[in-house]
């Protein structure tokens, strides 16, 4: 709604010469760039920016097909702004078209399907970049109930969706939720130890199996 923008062809080059902007209800999208050469692997650059995005099943739609199984896995909901990256250089003609994602949630959740570790109120950065088949998390910051947690990761699928998170918080109790969500070696080695108290963690997966480990 609301469309407005100017584009050019010129040469087999179709151009920005004004940013395309739309609204639609709270969603504002901006796209811009180079521009795209029209013929068969010519240069592309496109940034798409987008403000009030709801992260629902319209958006997980929009990623590829390995953008939303990371989706899923994290079940990721609440709203974000960001940007969408689309490029391919003019020496790049044999290379797939690399799309990188930054977003940036809004009082957002995510839970991680195999460490089922709520967090609330979610804001930092998502990144996903489809040519080097990563999603990066950064300096994301939420709450787990009255608890404040930070933390950083990544998930390599060229490793096989190899993932790794470490939290830290000045406050992370090792309390019912956070045993739960632990694989029974991890929650063995508590009992053994008689853990009690707070704690920074890493979490890690090789794809098959959850590994928890103090941060």
């Amino acid at each position: 709604r609301g469309l407005r923008g100017e584009l050019e062809f010129e040469k087999g080059v179709i151009k920005f010469s004004r940013p395309i902007e739309a609204q639609n209800g709270t969603l504002h999208v901006e796209v811009a760039g180079e521009g795209i050469e029209v013929w068969s692997g010519g240069a592309l650059d496109v940034l798409i920016k987008a403000r009030g995005l709801a992260m629902d099943e319209r958006c997980r739609s929009s990623l590829p097909p390995e953008g939303q199984a990371i989706w899923d896995d994290f079940n990721l909901e609440g709203s974000a702004g960001g940007t969408v990256h689309i490029r391919r250089g003019s020496d790049e003609a044999d290379l797939p078209i690399q799309v990188i994602v930054s977003a940036h949630p809004q009082q957002a959740r995510m839970m991680y399907r195999r460490f089922p570790y709520e967090i609330t109120g979610v804001e930092g950065e998502l990144r996903f970049d489809s040519r080097r088949k990563l999603m990066s998390f950064v300096d994301l910051n939420g709450h787990h109930g009255p608890h404040k947690i930070s933390g950083n990761g990544a998930v390599e699928l060229s490793r096989g969706g190899l993932f790794t998170l470490n939290l830290s918080t000045s406050s992370l109790v090792v309390d019912d939720d956070l045993v739960a969500a632990m694989s029974e070696s991890s929650q063995a080695l508590l009992e053994d130890f008689r853990f009690q108290g707070e704690a920074a963690i890493d979490v890690a997966s090789d794809g098959d199996e959850i590994l928890v480990g103090p941060g």
